[in-house]
């Protein structure tokens, strides 16, 4: 008796054993897979830390680690993300937002990097020379206009001085304060006036852009965009936690009634909310794939096994087995990661094929008249040792990643490889303790299977056949050197989540989180290493400390201070606003637009014509609804266009202001500690950013990007370098994995096979479905990623399970007469697969794009397999000689189901 068939009769004995004890075998599951729910429940939680996913002993690791603690407040976090309908209503609904996240106990820290007070103070002075030149005439041009607002920031005093502006281009009147008025054009004012009427009108939220009307080089998207960054306290990587403060953000915004005041959109992002939004999408994912797989499984088994009986038992097995590698993966690990979370789905896919293959088996038997006891033994014996030997490869798959740096794949290597051998375990003692207590009733005159696969003999032309496939074969293996691996980790996250939309939109204006980071030891070596990046093509800017200090100060301050000294007296003061009447109002608003409908009588050809013509338009709807309305209706109106028109307006001027009157020369010694801390370490090294010039969202301009300023800078950080190296520490991973898992699988099969020649017949399947899909997946455009990069170990390790069946099968039949060998173990091959694939292929329907490409790949995959197992391989095992002849059946042999 060899090795092979010991363990076969002492699988067979356990098998009677576990009957023999039914009561007892099954309260112990029961009591089991209570505990082990319950302790999974309490101790297993999901991380949301990403980073954690690749081995921190690697290299570009240990330089972002080394950043980090230099300037540890420059990642992480959360950004919101403010878009208004104007940059008024942004700044203003920032502004509110901060106030109110200032109190929070979860924020440790919340500024706007984009109007900081130093800058906003000296913007003036980052301005080129000549451009501060012409600012100065414009505001030398414009100070009439808005020193009258100062003095009399109110409906009418606004509405008059666009009043005589549209009479003195009309020509009813000569020179007036607002004569040469220009103010980003009158075409800029009409549309922001016919804005600011509508929604004064229909209740909506608006406020007048005076940002633009003062400065017109800003009239853009990223103009009416506000951000704030926010530093919450560590309180760990917890999914919850992340849940919790991203949640406090949104309930202040709610709160401040920022959307309903100002008609802002927010969104969060960051790496906070990046990674909690990615996680939850990979959770509810699996989730909804797991839901999913259970009803597709419970209606394959109803299909498959046609036996209420049968279905219980196999459910059974399954759902104790997935509450005992739940609590497993508890205690051995403790949370869940981005890929790992998927074990479940992973598991009943895979863990319900021995049930599939036990069941069939002993209904085999069982319809051929062999006793229950007898066929639980003979079913045992017969295929124990072949799903014994499946759980081995199988388990060799996922434990392949074990040894590599892709921790988030190793653990899920950890967890699925243990759950082969408990799905192993729990087929194999609840099973027989089940049909002990709920024996199965024979019946002969059901088939389970549509059609036969009797194809390697019924098929006329094998041979072309084999060549076909290997032909097929050849053309995939050609198409090898094109398939491509997607170093953006972002490309696969759900583009319409909220993280991803807002880190995108940043993304097109060369956002911080696009650029890379390197530590230089002091100012001088900062400027060397700037005058390098600068001669690369694929560099747009580099940023230190040393180039935050202007240039051409001195001139620039006495442009500035001569400007400051031109502008009146009531400039600079902040009288107290005169009460007005509703009739002075409304008169207002009437006399404006009776001056603009004069204007556009007498003149045919203007660029703002249009833009009037629209302003006049909503003026009058909005005149006629004022009509129409009690007085205290319009009170409500008209208070609301005024917070519409000059709400903002105190806030712009006192910026305006805060830029006029810069204290001194700005240095790097008077820099604001705030700002320095972002520069400079605490060691006193300088920190360069370097923004790249091409859209890296696209591999090729990320590959270019990273390359040239590697070559400059071998040490620089930063998210474009952690992507690239991550990518190809995964794409180690997976060689290193595929290699352990082929080296691991053909030293078992030689080691429990029948001979050489049998271990080939086994991998064969393997090796045409992995050609092909590869081939597919340069057909269809599917590249590697993060996520499906772990399909080809996996798939290895299943697909070696088919061949295994097929062949143990093949020799079994050809000692037992004439019987098909894919039946019944090509029925539960047939329905393994359907299964699996209907289980793992749900996560095509995923919102997160890794898990729909792991799933998809999958899918692929396991059809290629299925295939070449059914169709190739009994065909070659025909061809070769090897099976048995048609009509040498032993007497007595069973009947083909």
């Amino acid at each position: 008796m060899n090795f092979s068939e010991r363990i076969s009769r002492t699988l067979g004995r356990w098998a009677v054993a576990m009957g023999r004890y039914s009561e007892f075998v099954l309260a112990v599951a029961v009591v089991a897979s209570i505990a082990a729910g319950y302790y999974a429940t309490g101790h297993l939680r999901i991380s949301t830390d990403t980073a954690e996913m690749i081995s921190p002993k690697l290299p570009y690791r240990r330089v972002y680690k080394e950043y980090r603690e230099a300037f540890p407040g420059s990642g992480g976090g959360v950004i919101v993300v403010i878009d208004g309908p104007s940059p008024d209503a942004a700044s203003s609904a920032a502004v509110r937002l901060l106030e109110s996240l200032r109190s929070d106990s979860l924020v440790e820290s919340v500024e706007r990097p984009d109007r900081d007070p130093f800058f906003v103070r000296n913007a003036f002075l980052y301005k080129d020379t000549e451009e501060l030149r012409a600012l100065a005439d414009d505001l030398i041009t414009r100070e009439p206009f808005l020193r009258k607002l100062i003095v009399d920031p109110d409906i009418p005093s606004f509405f008059s001085l666009l009043t005589d502006a549209v009479k003195s281009r009309s020509g009813e009147e000569s020179y007036t304060i607002t004569e040469d008025l220009e103010i980003g054009g009158m075409t800029s004012i009409f549309e922001e006036l016919s804005r600011s009427f509508e929604s004064a009108r229909n209740g909506k939220p608006y406020r007048f852009s005076w940002t633009n009307l003062m400065d017109d080089t800003r009239a853009d998207t990223e103009s009416r965009r506000a951000l704030l960054r926010i530093h919450p306290v560590d309180l760990g990587d917890d999914f919850l936690t992340a849940k919790t403060i991203l949640r406090r953000i949104h309930l202040a915004a709610k709160k401040e009634k920022l959307p309903e005041e100002y008609g802002v959109r927010i969104r969060l992002t960051g790496s906070i909310p990046l990674s909690y939004e990615e996680l939850k999408s990979a959770a509810e994912s699996a989730r909804n794939a797991g839901i999913l797989s259970l009803l597709f499984v419970t209606a394959i088994l109803f299909w498959a096994l046609r036996s209420w009986k049968l279905v219980a038992a196999s459910f059974l097995a399954l759902v104790a087995g997935l509450l005992w590698t739940t609590a497993f993966a508890a205690f051995a690990i403790g949370s869940l990661n981005l890929i790992s979370v998927a074990f479940a789905v992973l598991y009943i896919g895979l863990g319900i094929d021995y049930a599939i293959h036990f069941c069939l088996h002993y209904r085999d038997r069982r319809d051929r008249g062999t006793p229950h006891s007898e066929a639980l033994r003979r079913t045992a014996e017969e295929i124990g040792t072949s799903l014994l030997l499946c759980a081995l490869t199988t388990s060799l798959g996922f434990y392949s990643f074990l040894p590599t740096s892709y921790r988030g794949v190793s653990e899920l290597g950890l967890i699925g490889g243990t759950g082969m051998f408990i799905s192993f375990f729990a087929t194999l003692t609840i099973l027989p303790a089940f049909l002990e207590k709920f024996r199965y009733v024979s019946r002969r005159s059901e088939g389970t299977f549509p059609a036969h696969l009797d194809i390697a003999r019924k098929f006329p032309r094998r041979r072309a056949v084999i060549a076909g496939a290997f032909f097929l074969a050849l053309l995939s293996a050609l198409a090898l050197p094109r398939s491509s691996f997607d170093y953006n980790p972002m490309n696969l996250r759900d583009p319409a989540s909220e993280s991803v939309s807002a880190y995108r939109d940043l993304s097109r204006r060369s956002a911080p989180a696009n650029a890379l980071n390197l530590l230089v030891p002091n100012l001088e070596t900062a400027r060397k290493k700037t005058a390098l990046f600068e001669k690369r093509p694929a560099v747009h800017d580099v940023v230190h400390l040393g180039k935050l200090i202007p240039k051409n100060q001195e001139e620039k301050i006495s442009t500035i201070t001569d400007l400051a000294l031109l502008l009146q007296p009531e400039f600079w003061e902040t009288p107290l606003p005169r009460p007005r009447t509703t009739k002075e109002e409304f008169a207002a608003v009437d006399d404006f637009s009776k001056a603009l409908a004069r204007y556009l009588e007498e003149t045919e050809r203007t660029a703002d014509r249009e833009a009037a013509r629209r302003c006049l338009r909503s003026a009058r709807l909005f005149l006629s609804q004022l009509s129409a309305r009690s007085e205290a209706e319009r009170r409500e109106v008209l208070d609301r266009l005024r917070e519409i028109l000059l709400g903002t307006f105190p806030r712009r001027i006192h910026e305006l202001r805060m830029a006029l009157s810069p204290s001194e020369e700005v240095t790097i010694e008077n820099v604001p500690d705030r700002i320095r801390k972002e520069w400079i370490s605490v060691d006193g090294r300088y920190r360069l950013r370097i923004v790249p010039e091409k859209d890296i969202t696209k591999n090729e301009n990320l590959l270019e990007f990273v390359r040239e300023v590697q070559e400059v800078a071998p040490k620089a950080t930063g998210s474009p370098v952690i992507f690239v190296e991550a990518s190809r520490a995964v794409i180690r991973a997976f060689q290193q994995a595929f290699g352990m898992a082929l080296f691991g699988m053909a030293f078992l099969l030689f080691f429990l096979m029948d001979s050489p020649r049998d271990v080939g017949l086994v991998l064969l399947p393997l090796g045409l479905a992995g050609l092909y899909l590869a081939g597919a997946s340069v057909l269809l455009g599917i590249r590697f990623n993060f996520a499906n990069v772990i399909v080809l170990p996996l798939l290895l390790g299943i697909g070696v399970d088919n061949g295994i069946h097929i062949v143990r099968r093949f020799h079994a039949r050809k000692r037992g007469g004439v019987e098909d060998i894919t039946s019944p173990t090509g029925r539960a091959i047939f329905f393994s697969m359907l299964t699996t694939v209907g289980s793992l292929g749900n996560f095509i329907f995923s919102p997160h794009r890794g898990m729909a490409s792991m799933g998809g790949m999958l899918s692929l995959g396991l059809i290629f397999i299925v295939l070449a197992a059914l169709l190739v391989l009994p065909v070659i095992l025909e061809e070769t000689g090897a099976a048995p002849k048609v009509g040498v059946a032993k007497k007595g042999a069973g009947k083909r189901i």
